[in-house]
């Protein structure tokens, strides 16, 4: 499976001045500069730990035969907003003709769990069967999604706290906020 980010996050889903209210500062520009990049940070690191988008984002997705399992493939990253595309690709990397929703695959679950895209009914054309390329939007606050929540903000904004007030430690996510995440990881049933 290979994922790949084609839209990234337009708006941080925690505001600076959400961050500074935190911190307790007011920060000057040059500051200010560097607080936006530690939100960053701290998001993605939490993504990285809890494997879910905590701002919407367009992910495009490549798998194979061998990521297909009960006819079903798990899209990483929830909560799932939508499906935008199903593609078979063929060895050499060229697309094949958009699969129809609900007629040539299927979109199961609910946002909060991942959705699920069935394949059953994908292209049979040994051409097409190896890779399938799927687009989808996913993340906190996007349509049909839930806001971010509470305790996933909270967790960016004591990582912000942690690599604000001790630089050295920037990048280092200690275990009190691992806890704190830790019911939000999206764990993968294979």
């Amino acid at each position: 499976m290979d994922v790949k980010i084609k839209t990234d996050v337009a708006t941080e889903p925690v505001d600076s001045a959400f961050i500074n209210n935190y911190l307790k500062i007011e920060p000057d520009a040059t500051e200010q500069a560097l607080i936006t990049e530690m939100v960053k940070a701290a998001r993605e690191a939490i993504e990285g730990i809890t494997q879910r988008a905590l701002a919407q984002k367009t992910f495009v997705v490549e798998f194979g035969e061998d990521d297909i399992y009960d006819d079903e493939f798990e899209l990483p990253f929830a909560p799932i907003s939508s499906v935008t595309s199903l593609l078979p690709v063929d060895n050499e990397g060229t697309e094949g003709t958009a699969l129809v929703l609900n007629e040539g695959y299927y979109v199961q679950g609910q946002q909060q769990k991942s959705i699920r895209v069935a394949v059953s009914l994908l292209v049979a054309e040994s051409d097409y069967q190896s890779t399938y390329r799927v687009e989808y939007v996913a993340g906190y606050g996007a349509a049909n999604c839930n806001a971010l929540p509470s305790a996933l903000k909270l967790s960016i904004a004591e990582l912000v706290n942690l690599w604000y007030f001790n630089r050295g430690l920037t990048g280092n996510v200690p275990s009190s906020i691992r806890e704190k995440v830790y019911p939000y990881i999206q764990w993968s049933e294979v």
